[in-house]
């Protein structure tokens, strides 16, 4: 689940305005990755659903229904249906990606 191309470089620098102070905008000591990069998946698409948010693109939001058999369903504004949360927020991040770099 990660942004690609102009995406990548969009959020990358949202990213730095937005969330980095001083002390975080040099990597980690020792390492080649920065604290985004030591996240959860689930926490990084908390971040990414907040850029998502900065350029008016609100198609990241992930609801629950259930059904008559009590199964629970993910899906995002576009009403495709996941079996996981995981696999609709892969298929969100895949639709960002397009958006900004189609």
């Amino acid at each position: 689940m990660k942004l690609i191309g102009k995406a990548k470089e969009m959020f990358e620098k949202w990213y730095e305005d937005i969330y980095l102070i001083n002390c975080d905008k040099e990597l980690i000591k020792g390492t080649d990755c920065n604290y985004f990069n030591l996240l959860t998946s689930e926490m990084q698409f908390g971040v990414y659903q907040l850029f998502a948010d900065s350029i008016d693109y609100y198609s990241l939001e992930i609801y629950t229904t259930s059904n008559f058999d009590n199964t629970i369903w993910f899906y995002f504004c576009f009403n495709e249906e996941f079996d996981t949360r995981q696999e609709a927020q892969q298929e969100a991040i895949k639709k960002l990606n397009n958006y900004i770099n189609d």
